[in-house]
């Protein structure tokens, strides 16, 4: 196991054992003894404007430019930004809906709107001339199984 992982078993061992302890079923805690390991060093990358302009022009193909301007610019998930669908987005008040479809449910199950910045409307406008009923549609029709893999490559290529 990944030492988060252990960390988060410690972390209910001791919730569990301290409600024991405040009823007097057990003596003593013994997981108040254990710490925790040390944190996770990630290794992030921060994106910058410049770069990510770069990497929208990387990806070639509208669907992934338009799964990345999701992504960056109005901060959808994955599986948000695969299921929004053209009635979702309001151009006049720029806004989009992010709410359940009947194929797909949002992980919190309430519907949330987020504000369409000037950069994600001009690519929008770009992408409705194509149409489809889902907008990232090409990525509907296959198993997402590979979908960094294929990224990957696609971005490595075009670079």
């Amino acid at each position: 196991m990944k030492p988060a992982t252990v960390d988060l078993h410690i972390r209910n061992a001791r919730a569990l054992f301290n409600h024991a302890l405040r009823d007097d079923l057990i003596l003593f805690n013994p997981f108040d003894r254990l710490g925790s390991s040390q944190p996770v060093e990630w290794d992030w990358h921060h994106v910058g404007a410049e770069e990510f302009a770069r990497l929208l022009g990387a990806a070639g193909a509208m669907s992934w430019r338009l799964l990345l301007a999701l992504a960056r610019w109005a901060a959808l998930c994955r599986g948000e930004a695969l299921n929004v669908r053209w009635h979702n987005i309001d151009c006049d008040r720029n806004l989009l809906t992010v709410i359940s479809s009947d194929d797909w449910e949002m992980k919190d199950k309430d519907p949330r709107i987020v504000p369409i910045c000037p950069e994600l409307h001009g690519l929008l406008l770009d992408a409705f001339e194509q149409a489809p009923p889902v907008i990232c549609t090409s990525f509907r029709r296959r198993a997402l199984e590979h979908f960094r893999v294929e990224f990957a490559y696609s971005i490595e290529a075009s670079l």
